[in-house]
């Protein structure tokens, strides 16, 4: 474990509390300069052809219908490219906000206190991926029963930033894990090995 693991985990023994920076992960920043990339295409595609549009018309050359109909079917998927873009910035920028831990629960992604008993320690576990059907092995807390009942309680969008959300045969968005989250100054490890910690630290006085 590194300095920084071992300040933060005795700042939450000493106050009981701690609270850090979240960060995105690798996968966010990477898709993040993906879809800039794929934005910055269809824009410029979308430019060209409306001058390649109005050069050709100002020479007098007859233009086809289809010729109109590609910019436009080039416009209408920037615009939900660019919808699909905000929404994945709200997600990283979730991401960012601060990760709290405290007797009352954590906070993460601006969603909280989340109360301990809600979940179990933090392991590796298969979950429902989120960019395909398949599943991905991901730090993860299990949710208990009270926690399977209060994240019902949420809307499908606070969901999508706590974990995986599948959605079921019943028309029904599932949810049975929340995501560890990233941390700055510590690896996943670290932050799955603080949140024992403080798991333990705080469902033991409970239990008192």
């Amino acid at each position: 474990m590194t300095d920084s693991f071992d300040r933060t985990c005795a700042e939450l023994r000493a106050r009981g509390t701690v609270t850090l920076p979240g960060r995105p992960s690798t996968w966010t920043r990477v898709l993040t300069v993906l879809m800039t990339v794929l934005l910055v295409m269809v824009a410029g595609l979308v430019v060209a052809g409306i001058i390649t549009l109005l050069v050709v018309s100002i020479n007098g050359v007859a233009v086809h219908p289809v010729g109109f109909a590609v910019p436009l079917m080039l416009a209408g998927l920037g615009w939900l490219l660019l919808r699909a873009f905000r929404s994945h910035r709200a997600f990283a920028t979730a991401q960012t906000l601060p990760v709290t831990l405290s007797p009352q629960g954590f906070t993460v992604r601006g969603i909280g206190p989340v109360p301990w008993h809600d979940v179990q320690p933090p392991a590796h576990h298969l979950v429902p991926s989120q960019h395909d059907s398949g599943y991905e092995r991901r730090a993860a807390m299990a949710l208990s029963p009270s926690g399977l009942r209060n994240v019902a309680a949420l809307s499908r969008e606070q969901r999508k930033l706590l974990g995986p959300v599948k959605r079921s045969i019943f028309a029904r968005s599932d949810m049975n894990y929340i995501y560890v989250p990233d941390a700055e100054g510590l690896s996943t490890d670290e932050t799955m090995q603080l949140f024992r910690t403080a798991h333990e630290m705080f469902t033991r006085g409970a239990a008192v």
